[in-house]
């Protein structure tokens, strides 16, 4: 299956509607609901549209940023996994608990994810990721969701993408290089 890469969540703040407004605290604490690195991947938080599965994820600060296979079944998975490789600008949406957050009054600030925020801003230092989806337009509009190799039809032989491609012809010119 293709692998894929998502960006889940850049820290910044998320109109969840009106008057709500949510920054997840990236230094905060981060967990999965399973309490290990897989979380299903799904399509705009339909639980009936797997689209794949996380194999891992980090929080490096800036972003959340997870990693995995686009296995769903369906027949979303596939119209996802081929529309990212030619370039659809999908967004990533993360479907969490809030286990613990501070509320910002109107008239305050708070620094977060390295960015001074004014309220009224609810701030979630703890969460529980249940899910991860890929949609067209998250509410954090800084996230992404692509594949990083293409699909393949069974039975056809693997092909080599156009990043791996220039990386190889990268290689292959510090080789020469190497050889002068």
């Amino acid at each position: 299956p293709p692998q894929v890469e998502i960006v889940a969540n850049s820290g910044a703040v998320m109109d969840r509607g009106p008057g709500e407004r949510w920054v997840v605290d990236l230094s905060g604490t981060i967990t999965t609901r399973a309490g290990g690195q897989v979380v299903p991947i799904l399509y705009s938080h339909d639980w009936d549209e797997q689209l794949g599965h996380t194999q891992s994820f980090a929080v490096d600060g800036s972003k959340i940023v997870m990693r995995g296979i686009a296995d769903g079944a369906t027949k979303r998975a596939k119209q996802w996994a081929e529309s990212s490789t030619t370039g659809f600008p999908w967004n990533a949406s993360l479907g969490f608990v809030v286990l613990d957050s501070l509320d910002i009054p109107d008239g305050e600030t708070i620094a977060v994810n390295g960015r001074e925020e004014a309220g009224p801003l609810k701030v979630a230092t703890s969460i529980e990721i249940w899910e991860v989806s890929v949609c067209t337009f998250g509410a954090d509009k800084d996230t992404s969701a692509r594949v990083i190799t293409p699909p393949q039809t069974p039975g056809e032989p693997l092909e080599t993408n156009e990043l791996e491609g220039a990386q190889m012809q990268e290689q292959k010119e510090v080789k020469t290089a190497d050889a002068l």
